[in-house]
């Protein structure tokens, strides 16, 4: 389609899509290591203590968002844009 709007709609939605499953698939490898299902690696360990801090890690930094925003501010802000 030929509608700016429709295309940036699209591509918002895709991203999004995308980014969603990345967050779920992030989480749950954290709760796994959490509930001793999986053993940690390096890419887990960083990602735990990345979200220990608020901070919110940099594969989820698809869109711009303020520097100051913790990952808290970001889940909340990403809900409202999923949604």
């Amino acid at each position: 389609m030929k509608n700016p709007l429709f295309r940036f709609l699209e591509r918002e939605c895709s991203v999004l899509s995308g980014l969603l499953q990345t967050v779920r698939k992030d989480f749950k490898l954290v709760d796994e290591v959490c509930s001793g299902e999986r053993k940690s690696t390096q890419q887990i360990k960083a990602l735990a203590e990345c979200l220990h801090a608020d901070d919110i890690p940099k594969h989820w930094k698809l869109y711009i968002v303020p520097e100051t925003m913790t990952a808290s501010e970001w889940i909340t802000d990403f809900v409202a844009r999923v949604e």
